[in-house]
């Protein structure tokens, strides 16, 4: 029973702070680089600067992952890596272009960082049996944040940029307050699951290999579609920017719901079965908007508007399951190792395909575009079913053993 209150506590403490990532990730999608390239007066050095942020998260998120896995505390570098990037971000409204060459790589690295501890600290503190509802809850609050955060920046904005970041630096900092006054120790509600797996490196690592690499078709479609969603909207089907950032709007609010949800669709249709069921179903969208593409021009907003939910909904269900599914592939003492590496393919797919989105745009146009997310749902679904084959294969050996 107390064990119980401990994790509901814990709950309640990681959802007020996963409204604090919803601001993180909303400065970075809407502010950042626009107030950059204002403030430096380049269109190139804000992307540069980004790029440096992200390509340190590779390194930063492994040795966090690494450490927190040997301490088995991730409370601590939660902590840390929530006070500098709140300070950095509180520093980039300052117009000092050196200081904001140092901050915009902070900001960025700490911002994707702290995805390794959260992740991690969620399992760690969840039974197994509710690991989909409680990260589920986590990304529904943290996307409603966002899309929250957005509609502040829309409506404060004109004061100034600066009074934006000030402002939601200062909101973001206060949700995060419960994390840093309660101290939450894991590791007495730690619950280690049967494992097939040995407690080795490579075994571990090897095993979760094809895993990952499913995990990069996914995020590879998720990096290359979104940031071109709102143009795309625009450019073929002659919306305004506001109504296009509204569906937008929409589909980040929809994506929560999902997200919220997907404890339930996994209980009645079981885990593996519910990504496989998701995976395939934004292969499909996808494979039937290029095939069909003149005629998905021409049809009216509402049912626009319900394939817009329908990859919304699905994009929300994946956002979840991918974590889920990652953790209970791998041993409870790796969950650090695996959440670090695991955010190095997040990263490294999504640049890949934002940059490989441009040029075939650019080239092709939208419609050549959409075999970019059909590759990399293609290239999901058949590592995952390699890696559900796999997993099959070694329970069968451990049961004649």
């Amino acid at each position: 029973m107390q064990i119980s209150w401990k994790r509901s506590i814990n709950l309640i403490s990681i959802l007020i702070g996963s409204v604090s990532i919803g601001i993180l990730y909303a400065i970075y999608n809407f502010v950042l680089i626009p107030y950059l390239n204002d403030t430096l007066g380049s269109m190139v050095i804000p992307g540069y600067l980004v790029s440096i942020g992200m390509f340190l998260t590779i390194f930063v998120g492994m040795l966090i992952g690494y450490l927190s896995d040997k301490k088995r505390d991730y409370l601590i570098y939660i902590k840390v890596l929530f006070l500098v990037a709140f300070i950095a971000m509180g520093l980039l409204s300052l117009k000092n272009k050196f200081l904001l060459y140092f901050t915009t790589i902070v900001f960025v690295t700490t911002t994707f960082s702290i995805q390794t501890p959260y992740s991690a600290f969620v399992s760690n503190v969840s039974k197994d049996c509710n690991k989909d509802r409680n990260y589920g809850l986590v990304m529904g609050v943290s996307n409603v944040s966002m899309f929250l955060s957005s509609v502040l920046i829309g409506v404060v904005i004109s004061k100034s940029i600066e009074f934006v970041i000030i402002l939601l630096s200062l909101v973001g900092a206060l949700f995060v307050v419960p994390l840093f006054l309660k101290k939450l120790n894991s590791s007495p509600l730690l619950e280690e699951k049967e494992n097939s797996l040995s407690d080795n490196n490579s075994e571990v690592f090897k095993h979760v290999s094809l895993l990952l690499i499913s995990q990069f078709g996914i995020w590879f479609t998720v990096g290359g579609v979104l940031p071109y969603a709102t143009s795309f909207l625009k450019t073929e089907f002659a919306m305004s920017l506001e109504k296009a950032s509204f569906f937008m709007g929409i589909s980040t609010l929809i994506s929560a719901l999902f997200s919220t949800a997907t404890g339930i669709f996994s209980k009645i249709i079981g885990r593996k079965k519910l990504y496989m069921l998701t995976i395939l179903t934004l292969l499909i969208t996808f494979s039937l908007i290029f095939v069909f593409y003149e005629n998905f021009l021409s049809i009216h907003s509402t049912l626009l508007f319900l394939i817009l939910f329908l990859f919304s909904g699905a994009l929300g269900i994946i956002y979840t399951m991918n974590v889920v599914i990652i953790s209970n592939s791998v041993p409870q003492n790796y969950q650090g190792k695996i959440f670090g590496i695991n955010n190095i393919v997040v990263v490294l797919s999504q640049t890949i395909s934002l940059s490989l989105m441009g040029s075939v745009i650019a080239t092709f146009g939208y419609r050549g575009a959409t075999l970019v997310p059909i590759l990399g749902m293609i290239i999901a679904l058949f590592f995952y079913l390699l890696h559900v084959r796999r997993e099959i294969t070694l329970s069968l050996q451990k049961e004649h053993i």
